[in-house]
This record gives C-alpha cells, sequence and structure tokens, in this order.
C-alpha cells in the first residue's frame, strides 16, 4: 500500500467520522514523517494531540480506528 493510498484513506475516514458525529472539519497539517514513527492522534473537541513514539518494524503501514474520537495510524517507511 503506498502513502498515497494511505494519506486519502485516512482522509476519506476523517470525513466520515466528521459526518457520523457532526464535528466541524478542521485542517490538518501533516507531519513529516521519519523512518519508525508511532503516530497517534486523538481528534477530540476540535484538539489534535499526537505522540511520537519509535517502533521495531519497517515497511509496515496500517490504519486502525479506536473508539470513537480516537484514531490511531501506524506509518512506518
Amino acid at each position: 500500500m503506498s502513502l498515497g493510498k494511505i494519506k486519502n484513506l485516512f482522509f476519506k475516514t476523517i470525513i466520515k467520522l466528521a459526518k457520523s458525529y457532526y464535528l466541524s472539519i478542521f485542517k490538518l497539517l501533516w507531519l513529516k514523517l521519519h523512518t519508525q514513527n508511532y503516530i497517534k492522534k486523538s481528534f477530540l473537541n476540535k484538539r489534535i494531540f499526537y505522540n511520537i513514539l519509535p517502533i521495531g518494524k519497517k515497511n509496515s503501514y496500517s490504519i486502525l480506528i479506536v473508539k470513537k474520537y480516537f484514531i490511531t495510524i501506524l506509518i512506518v517507511n
């Protein structure tokens, strides 16, 4: 799965969540991702929180939806 497809899927998921839970549309600033970064973003009360922690896998791409407003993104280049 290419990074472009992941970004596209990510934005589609955000739009679906925004429509589903009547959230206002907000702008996202993309962080420049480095190898072996774990980025957890939570969208709650229109605020974006993110934690960057190292992980140990390479060439791994996945998007996980957790609970109602929380999205965990695992992107490793």
